[in-house]
């Protein structure tokens, strides 16, 4: 692994190299969801849909799948390094897993926040992670994170990230999800 490359989480549960038995690819522009910011959830509903269809009474899973891929990607389109960039989304299924993964470019600066985010879900208790967190917005804190963390105390989701250093001071941020079917 390069020097340049920080993994956190579990990024590799499902190797690049296993063929899915499904594959959605989509590319979009930050500029694009934030004029309509409906588009994102639009996004996520189509996704979560198209993966469910089959399922019977499907509306918890959708809802649940729904919610996780509308805050990864938010969070994309917010904390991308120009709002005319890209955010590119990758969704495979294997089996009964889907694999969600949403790339985006960064400053540094930006990513060195979200990166000690993602440490502290990885290393604190999540119970006082959330209490922490909701004390500081009482006391007129207004720093952002609280839909990551609840990804992570309340969803059944495993979360990997991938932080590499590209050129003039980018990062290129790849946060993946893997969601079990059968545990929702």
């Amino acid at each position: 692994m390069s020097e340049n490359i920080e993994i956190i989480g579990n990024y590799d549960k499902i190797p690049d190299s296993l063929p899915p038995e499904s594959h959605i690819r989509l590319t979009l522009h930050p500029i694009d969801m934030i004029s309509y910011w409906n588009r994102v959830g639009l996004t996520a509903d189509f996704i979560a849909n198209f993966y469910t269809y089959n399922f019977e009474q499907n509306n918890d899973i959708q809802n649940t799948l729904s919610t996780i891929l509308n805050e990864l990607v938010e969070n994309a389109v917010k904390f991308s390094l120009a709002k005319d960039s890209e955010v590119s989304m990758d969704l495979k299924k294997y089996a009964q897993i889907i694999k969600m993964e949403i790339r985006n470019e960064t400053p540094a600066s930006i990513q060195k926040k979200f990166r000690d985010k993602v440490k502290k879900l990885h290393e604190e208790d999540l119970e006082q992670l959330y209490f922490d967190h909701l004390e500081s917005k009482k006391e007129g804190d207004d720093q952002s994170g609280l839909g990551l963390l609840m990804l992570a105390k309340d969803y059944p989701v495993e979360l990997g990230f991938r932080f590499e250093e590209a050129d003039n001071g980018k990062y290129r941020v790849t946060v993946r999800a893997y969601i079990d079917l059968r545990d929702l």
